[in-house]
C-alpha cells in the first residue's frame, strides 16, 4: 500500500513528467493497438482513411515527433542547468548513474529522431518521391518515433517511481 501512495505522490508532485506518462502510454497503447486490429476507429469515425492500419502509421509519428520535441528542449534546459550549476558535475551526478544513464539513451533517441525528422522534411520538400519511397519513409518514421516514445516512457516511470 505504502508504494502506491508513493506513486499517487509522485504523479501528483510532478503534474509534467506524469501528464506526458499517461499521453506517451495511451499513444503506445493506441498505436499498437490499432495496428494489431484490436483497437479499431471504425465505430468513432466512419472514414476510409482510418480504415485498419493506416491510423496507427500516422498517429504514433505525430504524438513521437511532439515528444521528440518536448524532450529535446527538457535535455537542453538540463545541460544548461548542470553547466551553470555551482556544485561539480560528478557531484551531481553521484548516486543517480543508472538514472543519468536512461536519461542520456533517451536525449540520444530523441535529437537523432530530430535529426532524421529534419533531414526527411528537407528531402521531401526538395523533390518528389514513388510511393514505395513514401511507405519506406512513413514505416522509418514510425519506427523513429516509437523509439522515443518507448525511450520516454522508461523515463518516465523511472523518474516517477525512484525519483
Amino acid at each position: 500500500m505504502t508504494q502506491r501512495r508513493r506513486l499517487l505522490g509522485s504523479l501528483s508532485s510532478r503534474p509534467l513528467q506524469a501528464s506526458k506518462l499517461i499521453g506517451v502510454a495511451l499513444g503506445l497503447v493506441f498505436g499498437i493497438g490499432d495496428f494489431v486490429r484490436v483497437i479499431s476507429m471504425d465505430a468513432v469515425v466512419d472514414n476510409p482513411l482510418t480504415d485498419g492500419q493506416f491510423l496507427a502509421l500516422v498517429f504514433v509519428p505525430v504524438v513521437g515527433v511532439a515528444v521528440i520535441g518536448i524532450v529535446t528542449v527538457e535535455a537542453v534546459l538540463t545541460g544548461y542547468h548542470v553547466v551553470c550549476s555551482d556544485d561539480s558535475i560528478r557531484a551531481q551526478a553521484s548516486g543517480r548513474l543508472g538514472y543519468i544513464l536512461i536519461r542520456t539513451i533517451e536525449a540520444g533517441v530523441a535529437v537523432v529522431g530530430l535529426l532524421f525528422v529534419v533531414l526527411t522534411a528537407s528531402t521531401l520538400f526538395s523533390y518528389s518521391m514513388p510511393p514505395p519511397v513514401s511507405v519506406g519513409l512513413l514505416v522509418g518514421l514510425t519506427a523513429v518515433s516509437g523509439a522515443a516514445l518507448i525511450a520516454s516512457l522508461v523515463r518516465s516511470v523511472t523518474e516517477l517511481w525512484y525519483f
